[in-house]
């Protein structure tokens, strides 16, 4: 949930947040749709770039 900021109004807020929401349901189908055509992620790899990026 996008936190409301004193400056933020309330369609504003609103926008925010269906913009938030959007973009999470885009990732969540595309790595949805990556583990179909491509089989399960390996997990090695996974903390290998977590912690390149941390």
């Amino acid at each position: 949930m996008v936190e409301r900021s004193p400056g933020i109004g309330g369609a504003e807020a609103v926008r925010l947040e269906h913009e938030q929401r959007r973009r999470n349901r885009l990732l969540t189908e595309m790595l949805d749709h990556l583990e179909a055509t491509r089989g399960p992620v390996d997990e090695r790899l996974v903390r290998k770039y977590l912690d390149l990026l941390a």
